[in-house]
Order: C-alpha cells, then sequence, then structure tokens
C-alpha cells in the first residue's frame, strides 16, 4: 500500500482526474527519501487541449515543499503514465542531490525567497496576439546571504535559468544564471 500520509494537492485541467492516475502517483512517489521534510507537494496534470493529436498532449507539474527550499518539475509528452514516472525520477534525484549537497555544507540560508509568479500561462495562443510588454516590479525585502554554492543548488533545485541571492562573500546582491546547460555565471555589480 503506497504512504498516502505526505500533504499533496492535486489537480487538473484539461482532463478528468482520475483515482487512478492519483493512486498511480502516490504509488511512485513513495521511493522519495526524506518524506518526513516535505511540508507539502502540489501535482497538475493536464492534457494541452489546443495540441491534442500531437506528441506532448499531456503534461505534469509538481511543485515540491521542504524547509528552506522548493523543488520544480515540469515535463510533457504523450504518456501520462510515463511522466509520472519519468517526473518522480527527477524529483527522487534533485531531493537527494540538495540533502547530500545540504550534508558537505553545514551553513544553510534561514529564508528562500523564490521570484515567480503564481500565475497560470497556458499555451492560449489567442492571449498573445495582442500582446504587449508588461513589466511587473518586485522589491526584494528579506535575502539570507548564501555562498555561491548553496545558490547552485538553489538554482538546481528550482529548474530556473536565474536566480537572485545576497553572497556572503561581500554582502552584495548578485544574480547566478544557468547559461546553455553548460555553465553558471555569476553577475556582480561593478566596482565603485
Amino acid at each position: 500500500m503506497a504512504d498516502s500520509s505526505l500533504n499533496m494537492r492535486f489537480k487538473a485541467k484539461g482532463m478528468e482526474l482520475s483515482s487512478a492516475l492519483k493512486e498511480y502517483f502516490i504509488g511512485k512517489i513513495d521511493k522519495l527519501e526524506h518524506k518526513g521534510l516535505v511540508e507539502w507537494i502540489d501535482v497538475e496534470f493536464g492534457q494541452t487541449i489546443a495540441h491534442r493529436g500531437v506528441a506532448d498532449d499531456f503534461y505534469v507539474r509538481v511543485l515540491l515543499k521542504m524547509p528552506k527550499a522548493y523543488v520544480r518539475v515540469k515535463k510533457s509528452g504523450d504518456d501520462i503514465y510515463a511522466l509520472v514516472d519519468e517526473v518522480v525520477d527527477i524529483l527522487v534525484q534533485k531531493v537527494n542531490q540538495y540533502f547530500s549537497k545540504l550534508a558537505e555544507q553545514p551553513k544553510v540560508p534561514e529564508k528562500l525567497i523564490v521570484l515567480q509568479d503564481q500565475e497560470d500561462f497556458s499555451n492560449d495562443v489567442a492571449k498573445y496576439l495582442d500582446y504587449e510588454v508588461r513589466v511587473r516590479r518586485k522589491e526584494l525585502k528579506e535575502m539570507a546571504p548564501m555562498t555561491v554554492q548553496e545558490a547552485v543548488v538553489h538554482l538546481e533545485l528550482l529548474g530556473l535559468p536565474a536566480f537572485i541571492f545576497r553572497n556572503v562573500e561581500d554582502g552584495n546582491s548578485v544574480q547566478m544564471l544557468y547559461k546553455d546547460g553548460t555553465e553558471y555565471v555569476l553577475v556582480v555589480p561593478p566596482k565603485v
């Protein structure tokens, strides 16, 4: 029997959420180590109606919250059950990577700020016909200082191309970029 003691929230877009699919996900997520440290897991299954009949009909999006860290994975394809397998494998890998890096580095930031909106951006082409640029200003109130190595770990866990943090070495706010899937770039302010 699968461990359903984890706080999981399921939703579906463009498809019906079956209990068989939920149970399949719960059974697969049971192999996740460190389950006691997982605060919650949001799971979204979806079928892109505009693309029905093409290779990437379905997607699985998961956001996992642990103390001081988020892990986000999204995959799309034509077999929803194969996507669940792939997403869970990536989650297990990222969570294990996080804890192995955490064991190597005793200092963990007190707070982690994730700079991303919670809006849902669908693949609806009609939304972009009258496209106009909107710039949203977001003020950073608090940032926990962290090392460059800790920033790389958080960047990988979040699956984002960029991450802003306060560097422990000099106290400046800097940006870490993951460029072309091959290298990390640290963007620092000019020296005055």
